[in-house]
């Protein structure tokens, strides 16, 4: 216990990249009082196999619907590899959630 009560301390800073360790990290900071990894992966008794499943199934997940409307806006007006360069661009600095679904 502390003096302004109960802190397990701080939790560093993961980016998207990191993959399994962000998305545990986003559990761990909105879903309290869990105690086994198991039960950071049940969300209404299913049991999903990754922790980024289970972030979708909590809803603390955006989609990529901004990032693919950014790309349908520019298609018309840049080259491939224009193109290319902004997608890798998007995928390294921003946080995208499935990179394969927004190549596609």
């Amino acid at each position: 216990m502390r003096s302004r009560g109960f802190n397990l301390g701080c939790i560093t800073y993961l980016h998207l990249a990191a993959r399994d360790l962000y998305f545990l990290r986003l559990l761990l900071n909105h879903i309290k009082g869990l105690t086994w990894f198991v039960d950071l992966r049940k969300v209404d008794e299913i049991v999903y196999p990754t922790f980024q499943l289970a972030c979708k199934a909590y809803g603390l997940l955006g989609n990529d619907k901004e990032w693919s409307k950014a790309f349908c806006e520019v298609i018309a007006t840049t080259t491939s590899s224009q193109l290319r360069r902004l997608f890798v661009s998007v995928i390294l600095f921003c946080e995208v959630v499935d990179p394969v679904v927004l190549f596609n």
